[in-house]
């Protein structure tokens, strides 16, 4: 038996080298799809995970497609979310409405009962959406309870991160690019021990679908 993941918004493979980490490690097999929609990054992403599937597409084409998949995992656009837009408020720069399709893949998700996790970051607003947990710079929704836990801090303040120690940070590489997308790429991953502590408590025994699932996987070893 096949555990079938679903990473939308899936960038530079953070997320994917977690997750993968994990399903290794306890010797469960998988197929792991991976929705990006820049053919850079996305090509960029199999370097740094050869064994996703990596399909160049727009990942709300994918949401029809979600209850083929055991866990689905989102990375929704954060910038216009992000509480650096209150330093750009502060310049006289205007600031962009928050993209909705956070919250829309949340309520989707919920309203399908499926297995999933959405990621983001803090936003400078009121979060319209509850049941969030921190951890790390990133915010959480889930189908599941996740607990929080320490995670690898980075090694001096976040906007004095150079490319070089994103890179090392993530042990991933980037794409080839201009220095502004090169770092922003990598800004954006989720780190790898973010993902693989929450996907291993999305495996915990009291996730039921999971035990029935796992014990297939057993008998087929």
């Amino acid at each position: 038996m096949t555990m079938k993941i679903l990473d939308l918004y899936a960038g530079l493979g953070g997320t994917a080298r977690g997750i993968q980490k994990i399903l290794t490690e306890r010797k469960i097999p998988f197929e792991y799809v991976a929705i990006e929609i820049d053919s850079n990054v996305a090509t960029t992403h199999k370097k740094n995970n050869p064994q996703s599937k990596v399909v160049v597409a727009d990942a709300l084409k994918y949401l029809n497609q979600v209850d083929n998949f055991h866990f689905v995992w989102a990375s929704p656009p954060c910038h216009t979310h992000s509480q650096w837009q209150m330093i750009n408020k502060g310049r006289g720069i205007e600031i962009p409405k928050p993209d909705p399709t956070l919250w829309f893949l949340i309520r989707e998700f919920r309203k399908l009962a499926i297995n999933f996790v959405v990621e983001n970051v803090r936003p400078y607003y009121k979060k319209p959406l509850d049941n969030s947990v921190k951890i790390g710079r990133h915010l959480f929704w889930s189908s599941y309870p996740i607990k929080s836990f320490q995670v690898k801090e980075t090694l001096t303040r976040f906007n004095k991160m150079t490319i070089i120690d994103w890179k090392e940070f993530h042990e991933l590489e980037t794409i080839e690019s201009t220095r502004y997308f090169k770092r922003q790429a990598l800004r954006n991953v989720c780190h790898w021990s973010i993902a693989a502590g929450i996907f291993e408590q999305f495996l915990e025994p009291k996730i039921l679908p999971i035990t029935s699932f796992l014990k297939g996987v057993e008998s087929e070893s």
